[in-house]
């Protein structure tokens, strides 16, 4: 019950929760109450329905989590998060030769059925039991191999084999698949384990250790061995030492320095942690085209990732290069302030609006006041306070960010309202305001650059 009530708070921090309940016309995922869908768990609890504590983490993901579509909205219950349902490997693509029908390659088979149900049909459904991501095409396309992701982050199989939110949910003992030769062939679905499994014998062990917090927790509570490590990135799940008939999933990592993304050919610049790289197209009508991939926006060093990009457009117009392609296949996101840099560095005259609205539940609104009345008087540029600086340019100041005339907020009131739509109370819209060092230059608080098309690079062409 106590877990049941703890989340409640946490939901309530969710800005689009409104909008999740009434869903607006033409979305494609249905309505979802995750605060009514709670308080129906709450009661099912308290009758007696639940059997076991799985069932009820069980329960919990799908009812609460899942349908919340959001990557940065999930709740992965104790019992759910130390194994991945993974199916035996079988890298399957979606293709079409003109946007229409499906292709008939000479070097794969077609799939046509899967568990007897038609193949993109339930690819769809399982896609939508957890799907993680806002956008349904992307979630769909993230079941299925990439050449780009697997250059880029060594992930082997699609979705449908091993990763994403609904390798937490069991999927049967066997998958069976049928051809357009109406051949079959029946994969094994077995679960990986990410736990630290030492001592576990039955499910009263199991729930002592997994899901019962110590009492005293050690010193170092917050250091991880390796072993008992979990897999928390719902794209990105690295299965070790598993071998399925002699196909090992291997483990998933990043690009190591100078190391091109495989398939992709020897770039023209990249960066040395390979989040940046460049390149030309060749043949007959392609001899205009450059490409940039971005594979995250991450990176080792920040200040190489943007001064990569800002050659390569550079290199790439002295080379009569008149068209860009922008490669995000296998981009899963990263530090916000990149993607605004790039955008600058490509659209230099362009001022983006970038709006955000927070919702104000009581505790965003009591942190607010406490650190705005807190950052009152406090200037960075006199005085470092480290142990208050980082707080200092965040949204929960009223004097960070802009409103929507660029300019800065001259009170509480005007910025924190309340503005109430949706029965909720949101904060006015704002947006980052790049000029201010303690989110940008500074190396304390900040990303240590200067934002493209501000400050000493406000004169990009």
């Amino acid at each position: 019950m106590k877990i049941v009530d703890g989340i409640k708070p946490f939901l309530e921090w969710q800005s689009d929760a409104a909008y999740k309940k009434g869903i607006p016309q033409g979305y494609y995922y249905p309505s979802f109450d995750m605060f009514g869908n709670l308080a129906k768990l709450r009661s099912n609890f308290e009758s007696g329905k639940y059997s076991d504590e799985y069932e009820f983490q069980l329960d919990l993901f799908e009812k609460v989590s899942a349908p919340g579509s959001d990557g940065h909205f999930k709740i992965l219950p104790d019992l759910l998060k130390k194994f991945r349902w993974i199916r035996q490997p079988l890298a399957i693509v979606s293709i079409s030769e003109d946007e229409e029908a499906v292709a008939s390659p000479k070097t794969a088979q077609v799939i046509t059925k899967i568990n007897g149900i038609d193949a993109s049909k339930y690819i769809e459904d399982t896609t939508n039991l957890a799907p993680g991501l806002q956008d349904f095409d992307a979630a769909y396309n993230s079941m299925f191999w990439s050449k780009a992701v697997y250059g880029s982050t060594k992930k082997v199989f699609g979705n449908f084999v091993a990763g994403g939110r609904i390798s937490l949910l069991q999927h049967g003992t066997t998958t069976n698949i049928t051809f357009a030769n109406s051949t079959t062939t029946e994969l094994k679905n077995k679960a990986a384990v990410l736990g630290n499994m030492t001592g576990i014998v039955d499910g009263p062990s199991m729930y002592k250790h997994f899901c019962m917090p110590p009492m005293d927790p050690p010193s170092n509570a917050l250091l991880r061995s390796p072993d008992s490590a979990e897999a928390t990135e719902d794209n990105h799940v690295s299965v070790h030492n598993h071998n399925l008939n002699g196909q090992g999933l291997g483990a998933i990592g990043s690009l190591a320095a100078n190391d091109t993304p495989q398939g992709y050919p020897d770039p023209i610049l990249i960066t040395k942690d390979g989040a940046v790289s460049g390149y030309y197209l060749s043949g007959q009508g392609f001899e205009d085209v450059a490409v940039i991939a971005l594979t995250p926006f991450e990176a080792s060093t920040l200040a190489e990732f943007q001064a990569v990009v800002g050659d390569f457009l550079l290199e790439a117009r002295a080379a009569g290069k008149t068209k860009l392609i922008v490669d995000f296949q296998s981009n899963p996101g990263g530090c916000i302030f990149l993607s605004y840099d790039f955008f600058r560095q490509l659209f230099p005259s362009i001022l983006q609006d970038g709006y955000s609205r927070w919702k104000l539940n009581s505790g965003f609104l009591a942190m607010s006041r406490v650190i705005s009345e807190h950052a009152e008087d406090k200037d960075l540029a006199t005085r470092p306070y480290p142990d208050f600086a980082s707080l200092l340019g965040m949204w929960f100041n009223f004097r960070s960010g802009l409103n929507l005339t660029y300019h800065e907020f001259s009170t509480f009131e005007v910025k924190f309202g309340p503005h109430f739509y949706k029965d909720t109370n949101y904060s006015a819209l704002t947006r980052w305001n790049l000029r201010d060092p303690r989110i940008t230059t500074n190396k304390t608080t900040g990303m240590g650059i200067e934002i493209s098309g501000y400050g000493s690079h406000s004169n990009l062409t």
